[in-house]
C-alpha cells in the first residue's frame, strides 16, 4: 500500500489500462465488488501488460524469499490467481469485469509469461476491499 499526491494539471484515471488488449485501451472501474473463487480476473503489468486468468482462493499467506541473503517477507491475506505475473508487475491493478479486485503483491521467483494475455501462472494479490477498509478510503469510480 502507498501513498500519493496528485501533482496541479495532472489527476487520476478511473480506468485500468490494458496494454492496448481488446476493443479498447482501459477498463471503466465502476465499483469494489469482491469477485467469487474461480471468476475470470485480469491484471494490468509494467512487465508482462494485460494478463487474465481466474480467481483462486482469498486468506492466503505466502512467504516471499529473499535471493540476496536479506530477510524473507510473510504476508497474510492475500488472495491467489492463475493470472501470470513477473518481477516488476508488483501493484498492477487487478480487476474482474469492471470491479477493481486489488494490487499485485507477487508470484514465483522465475515464472515467464510467455503466452501473452492468456498466459497462465500463479500470483498473489492483495484484495482492494481489505486495504479500502483498513485504511478508510473509498474507491474512485466511473
Amino acid at each position: 500500500m502507498g501513498i500519493l499526491t496528485v501533482n496541479s494539471g495532472h489527476s487520476i484515471v478511473t480506468a485500468v489500462g490494458t496494454w492496448g488488449q481488446g476493443s479498447t485501451s482501459t477498463v471503466a472501474v465502476k465499483g469494489v465488488s469482491r469477485a467469487a473463487s474461480g471468476a475470470a480476473l485480469c491484471k494490468s503489468g509494467a512487465t508482462t501488460g494485460w494478463t487474465c486468468g481466474t480467481v483462486g482462493s482469498y486468506n492466503n499467506t505466502v512467504t516471499y524469499i529473499d535471493r540476496s541473503g536479506g530477510p524473507d517477507t510473510v504476508v497474510s491475506g492475500l488472495a491467489s490467481s492463475t493470472v501470470c505475473v513477473e518481477g516488476g508487475d508488483s501493484g498492477g491493478a487487478y480487476i474482474s469485469g469492471n470491479q477493481a479486485q486489488g494490487m499485485t503483491s507477487g508470484g514465483p521467483t522465475d515464472q515467464q509469461c510467455t503466452g501473452g494475455v492468456n498466459s497462465r501462472g500463479t500470483s498473489y494479490f492483495q484484495p482492494l476491499d481489505d486495504a479500502l477498509r483498513y485504511y478508510g478510503l473509498t474507491l474512485n469510480t466511473n
